[in-house]
């Protein structure tokens, strides 16, 4: 019997809409989207709260928001961003969306640690340029200590997002200092397009960090692709007992038509069912994979 696929939506990111009109942003269109996504089989929903012209929405209130109407809508796990342009030296600035919705009663299941610190330049459309020479996204290792021991106490299970090798390796030291508790739930993260600071979304990105994973390392891995197709890596992944993170806030997809989180979801359910006889994990069989109370 195949171990279950676990499938998340990455249903926004930062998208605007001009690659593809059905980017969700406000609550209402996110809890939609969540639950149009559930009824096609998916697992999880990552969303980042956005305002309805597609701004970062980082209130308090967009963010409950949000969660209230997830949760109304079906029994999706809920993975919640720590807010990435939210950067100050107080780290608990960024944990306290988070903390909130707990005493709330709206905790999310997963929040993100992104597994280091990267530059976020894009180069321009046609590549021949940066588009911006100056991003830099911190992530000390305090903060990620931080983080992955505070999310712990809140009964949120940490989700590292590993974007090179060096950052598989601080999940493994964090996991053999007992700061990420076993087994650790990881994206492993390639780009493509104007993005550069990941792993590249092509069968030698993913093999390089497949073939850098410890024994000892109790990890259960999903593959995502920042600015391409993840579908054309999807059955290499399935194949190999990984999971899939996809969903428009990370690619538009044109050539598949621009289509819906839902639309995606749906495509592979019947991909994981065609190449693998896997069947996609609900929520209450993802908790148990995971190791989630």
């Amino acid at each position: 019997m195949h171990k279950k696929l676990i499938l998340e939506i990455r249903a926004n990111e930062y998208a605007m809409r001009d690659g593809n009109p059905h980017v969700p942003w406000t609550p209402e269109e996110l809890g939609a989207e969540a639950d149009a996504c559930r009824a096609a089989g998916a697992t999880i929903f990552h969303f980042h709260p956005r305002t309805p012209q597609g701004a970062p929405g980082l209130s308090y209130d967009t963010y409950h928001a949000v969660m209230n109407r997830i949760r109304a809508g079906s029994d999706i796990l809920v993975h919640a961003t720590l807010g990435a342009e939210q950067q100050t030296p107080d780290s608990s600035v960024r944990l306290d969306p988070i903390r909130k919705l707990t005493e709330d009663g709206l905790r999310p299941d997963f929040a993100p640690l992104d597994m280091g610190s990267s530059n976020l330049d894009l180069l321009t459309e046609d590549g021949t340029d940066f588009a911006t020479t100056e991003t830099v996204y911190i992530n000390t290792t305090r903060t990620l200590r931080f983080f992955a021991e505070s999310l712990r106490d809140l009964g949120v299970k940490p989700y590292p997002t590993i974007w090179n090798a060096s950052q598989l390796r601080l999940t493994d030291v964090f996991h053999r200092m007992k700061i990420l508790d076993g087994p650790v739930w990881a994206s492993l993260t390639m780009s493509e397009g104007p993005a550069f600071c990941s792993h590249p979304g092509s069968l030698a990105g993913l093999n390089a960090y497949l073939s850098l994973i410890p024994d000892s390392l109790p990890i259960e891995w999903s593959a995502l692709v920042y600015g391409g197709s993840l579908l054309k890596l999807a059955p290499e992944v399935i194949a190999r007992g990984g999971h899939l993170a996809i969903g428009i806030g990370d690619y538009a997809y044109p050539e598949e038509g621009a289509p819906t989180n839902a639309e995606l979801a749906e495509r592979v359910v019947a991909m994981a069912k065609d190449i693998m006889g896997r069947e996609v994990a609900t929520p209450d069989e993802a908790r148990e994979m995971l190791g989630m109370s």
